[in-house]
């Protein structure tokens, strides 16, 4: 396991094809997402998907975001608190 931000840069960033991604994580990934997500996807095929997306996900984007993703999280919470409240005993 990778844990220090340099070493993830690495992988992440600066050499990601010499780098396989395991089936292990990909077969629940593709369950929820489908196979042709960009974390399944081939490396060449990854790197020209991730070029299309990054602008919508760079900081100033994020940003002008920030209000419907809380909004969007808070509703998610109480939907979930509702659905998952356990009678007390």
């Amino acid at each position: 396991m990778v844990s220090d931000a340099d070493d993830i840069k690495h992988i992440l960033v600066g050499n990601c094809t010499n780098y396989q991604k395991p089936e292990s994580l990909l077969i629940p990934v593709r369950k929820i997402f489908g196979s042709r997500c960009v974390i399944c996807l081939p490396a060449a095929e990854h790197t020209a998907r991730r070029k299309i997306l990054s602008p919508a996900f760079n900081t100033a984007a994020i940003k002008s975001k920030t209000h419907h993703i809380t909004e969007a999280a808070n509703r998610s919470v109480r939907i979930l608190t509702h659905l998952y409240k356990r009678p007390s005993v």
